[in-house]
């Protein structure tokens, strides 16, 4: 459910977006697909290796924005973290991608 919310969001500001529901899937579809940006809002299901750093490591130059609760630990693998306020969400994007 969170996930279609930002997705909607994103898109009604403007954002072509494709959504997947496990890093794997996100990793398997960066193999065919190009972004501008891969958002990740939660935590990494993979026990073995969080998706953000799965990400810097097969893809250093992708830009990758994490949404993280206030108080946790910063990622050291994304781009940039932000809070998952859709207005903080998207003012992000838009400074990365402008």
């Amino acid at each position: 459910m969170l996930r279609s919310t930002r997705a909607a969001i994103l898109e009604r500001s403007g954002y072509s977006v494709i959504s997947v529901a496990t890093d794997d899937d996100a990793m398997k579809l960066l193999e065919t697909e190009y972004f501008d940006l891969v958002l990740i809002g939660r935590k990494s299901e993979s026990p073995r290796q969080a998706l953000d750093q799965r990400l810097r490591e097969k893809y250093p130059e992708l830009p990758v924005l994490k949404i993280q609760p206030r108080g946790d630990a910063i990622s050291g693998y994304s781009s940039r973290t932000t809070d998952a306020l859709p207005e903080h969400v998207v003012d992000t994007l838009k400074d990365m991608l402008d």
